[in-house]
């Protein structure tokens, strides 16, 4: 019982469970480690090919460039997504049209069609790869915004930011997929972490700046601008953001899994039943349509997703991950909205600027967090008394227990703070902290399921942005409405009381967690979600 972590008599190394460091029992049979490939004494999962071409195989510096163009592309669309968000009023006036229909038609439709998107996006990659969803999604953003900027009627803006939204899918739904094409599994959560922390930062950043734009020159130039930085990032994107799914690797197998772990535990790249695959050796790295680079079935692909929700470890993170990015969204809304009114009497600016500390958290916090799950999972694998060196998905899990109560605590202290009217800073001081144990959770939950299916990182993050989406939606005006008939100190205390039930199933999960990765992978029937 390593950590908690029960372990199962069936398999050893069921999906998920992979040996971080290398055993220090020659005689040791559990793992065919004698001819895995190593770097600084920790085993590479998943094997890197000797493809040259193979991301895994690629230099530094090419990882890097390449992981930095997914974190900028993921902030942009973020940003452009939500830059209206200052010019809802100018917007109304000049449509004739209530403020709150223009928000749900221009910023709550780009939400929805990007979800929508995802999906395809997602099916779609699995099938003839990453980079042309990333490079025609640039373009159309580009002429989409080019469009926006001159059009003359809310009908058709709404079809543009519809438009826009479909094409945001793979920047922000896509990317995670792209990052585990290329970095090795004790890499991936230092770069998700600062991935979604971009992403964060791109929408925080992105209203704050559009405020100044809207009130120099106008919604029009929110636009334009946006126009000619995706223009700007088409160039460089067409020559430096390089395609990273289906690459045969071989996979460091434990004698008693290799025969029965369904498939669940392979990599993207040999989850896809790929025949007569196409090498980028044979074709220009500028090529952005290519034939058909798998035999995996897109329909099928569409369909996967709602079937991850059958899993638990999918199923609990979607919840978790909903829940809290939700708060993450909706609670800096809401305060907003308390500093507009009695006694804080802040003007529509400055109450925005309030949200400038939140960005910056996110840019801090985000890659200090990502840095911190690298070393305690490798600290916790070293320590491991079951098997030395052998890292389980659920050590993930156990550092809830420090965010946890920092996400409570921050919701009863803006409970407290916002009752008693307290000074400006204090309600921004616990907004700060619960903002923080909100992103520290979803970060966590989040790889927390890559580890357990690496092959499904696509699927599963458009189904938990899609828990998001809905829950973000309802409770964008539901909170303000709920804060105005009930009290500030009923909606947080209860937001409190919600944010702590939602983490009591970490529990079971992190102690059985093991035994449900080895169940599932045993069943015929979930064999075919990474077939």
């Amino acid at each position: 019982m390593a950590w908690g972590v029960l372990e199962d008599t069936r398999m050893t190394f069921p999906p998920g469970t992979i040996r971080l460091t290398a055993s220090d029992d020659e005689n040791d049979d559990e793992l065919s480690e004698k001819h895995a490939k190593k770097r600084d004494g920790v085993v590479l999962h998943p094997q890197p090919s000797d493809n040259p071409d193979d991301p895994l195989n690629w230099s530094w510096q090419c990882k890097i460039s390449h992981f930095l163009l997914l974190a900028l592309g993921a902030s942009l669309t973020n940003a452009a997504n939500v830059m209206l968000t200052p010019g809802l009023i100018p917007l109304s006036e000049a449509f004739e049209s209530e403020e709150k229909s223009v928000s749900l038609f221009t910023i709550g439709i780009v939400a929805l069609w990007t979800t929508i998107g995802g999906h395809v996006t997602v099916a779609g990659s699995d099938v003839w790869g990453r980079r042309p969803f990333y490079i025609t999604s640039v373009g159309i953003l580009a002429l989409a915004n080019l469009l926006a900027s001159v059009t003359l009627t809310l009908p058709t803006l709404v079809i543009i930011r519809a438009v826009s939204g479909l094409a945001s899918a793979p920047f922000l739904l896509l990317t995670p997929a792209s990052v585990t094409d290329v970095f090795f599994s004790h890499e991936r959560a230092a770069y998700l972490a600062v991935l979604i922390a971009a992403l964060n930062a791109g929408g925080q950043l992105g209203v704050v700046i559009a405020g100044y734009i809207v009130q120099a020159v106008g919604v029009s130039a929110l636009f334009k601008l946006s126009a000619a930085a995706y223009a700007a990032f088409f160039v460089v994107a067409y020559f430096f953001l390089f395609e990273t799914a289906h690459y045969e690797r071989e996979t460091v197998s434990s004698s008693s899994s290799s025969s029965s772990d369904g498939g669940l535990s392979r990599q993207t790249s040999s989850s896809r039943s790929i025949n007569n695959l196409k090498s980028q050796r044979d074709s220009s790295r500028q090529d952005v349509f290519n034939n058909r680079m798998s035999q995996k079935s897109f329909i099928r692909g569409l369909l996967d997703p709602i079937l991850l929700l059958a899993l638990p470890p999918v199923s609990y993170s979607v919840i978790t991950f909903g829940v809290y990015l939700t708060l993450a969204i909706s609670l800096p809304i809401l305060v907003v909205e308390i500093l507009r009114g009695e006694p804080y009497g802040l003007p529509p600016l400055e109450a925005g600027l309030t949200c400038l500390p939140l960005a910056i958290i996110t840019i801090i916090a985000g890659p200090l967090i990502g840095a911190l799950m690298t070393v305690s999972a490798r600290f916790m694998a070293n320590k491991n008394r079951d098997s030395k060196g052998v890292f389980e998905p659920e050590f993930r899990l156990i550092t809830l227990l420090f965010c946890a109560p920092v996400t409570v605590g921050g919701l009863i202290g803006l409970s407290v703070s916002t009752t008693r009217q307290l000074p400006l800073q204090w309600v921004l001081s616990w907004l700060c902290v619960t903002y923080l144990g909100c992103m520290w959770t979803t970060q966590v939950v989040f790889v927390y399921v890559v580890d357990c299916f690496p092959a499904l990182t696509g699927q599963s993050f458009t189904l938990i942005n899609l828990s998001a989406a809905i829950g973000i939606f309802i409770a964008s005006d539901g909170l303000i409405t709920w804060s105005t008939t009930s009290g500030t100190s009923t909606v947080f205390d209860d937001l409190a009381a919600l944010s702590a039930i939602v983490l009591l199933p970490t529990v079971p999960i992190c102690i059985f967690g093991k035994r449900i990765r080895s169940k599932l992978a045993r069943m015929e029937w979930t064999r075919s979600l990474s077939a």
